[in-house]
């Protein structure tokens, strides 16, 4: 999820959680901060196939994806960028 809507509007970030909404396990620390580090969408992209293989994901099956509004200026160019 895009969050840290307590922070200041320069410290927006992603937090991953686990599929029922838990702390991430520690071994996916490091795809966090793979994830964090990609400077363009393309990068982005490619990131996140790496760790779909890395982690042997499938994901051909249904997903969901939630995305909300929060007071912060930047929050609805936020949620343009989780729809893309």
């Amino acid at each position: 999820m895009i969050t840290a809507s307590h922070n200041p509007e320069q410290d927006n970030g992603v937090k991953l959680v686990e599929p029922l909404g838990e702390m991430l396990v520690p071994a996916w620390e490091a795809h966090a901060t793979s994830l964090a580090r990609a400077a363009t969408p393309s990068d982005l992209r490619a990131t996140i196939t790496q760790i779909v293989a890395d982690e042997g994901i499938d994901n051909a099956g249904p997903a969901a994806v939630a995305i909300a509004y929060d007071t912060r200026p930047s929050s609805v160019g936020l949620a343009a960028a989780a729809r893309k």
